[in-house]
């Protein structure tokens, strides 16, 4: 039969449990050309943004879950722009998870959570996310831009 915990017993509990082992995911492999040099007007380099931002977080906040959500309610909202309801605001979602970023940066994890940053912001800067706040905003259709359009070709 189950236990019912609080929510801080199971936060703490994982915290405890990360302290012993450490870090499961390897160091991420950053070059800041790399991503400043990448075109975020196509979905495709939007998701690599987003993939190697789950390598930086799975490697620095193993222990943590809530960046997983941030990151799971961005891709939704650019997968499906037409969506309503609650966690379906892109901007809203982008900047909860830079808040979240800034709460959780330490000496240790700057570096490469600046470097997070730098892609959030490469992202939202895209084309592709302007056509989503209009469509959010209730102008124009939804355009094709998700993963529907990657399984076509």
């Amino acid at each position: 039969m189950g236990n019912v915990i609080s929510l801080d017993d199971y936060r703490n509990f994982k915290l405890a449990e990360a302290q012993e082992t450490g870090p499961i995911a390897p160091p991420p492999v950053l070059n800041r050309r790399d991503i400043v040099e990448r075109d975020f007007s196509q979905f495709e380099t939007i998701l690599f943004g987003m993939l190697k931002i789950k390598e930086i977080m799975a490697h620095h906040l193993y222990y943590h879950e809530d960046w997983k959500h941030y990151l799971l309610c961005i891709l939704d909202a650019v997968c499906y722009p037409d969506r309503r309801g609650p966690d379906t605001s892109l901007d809203e979602n982008l900047e909860l998870f830079k808040g979240y970023i800034a709460q959780e940066t330490t000496p240790d994890n700057i570096r490469d959570f600046s470097m997070v940053l730098l892609i959030l912001d490469m992202i939202s800067c895209s084309p592709i996310l302007s056509r989503v706040r209009l469509v959010q905003a209730g102008f124009g259709q939804p355009a094709p831009v998700g993963l529907a359009t990657l399984l076509e070709k």
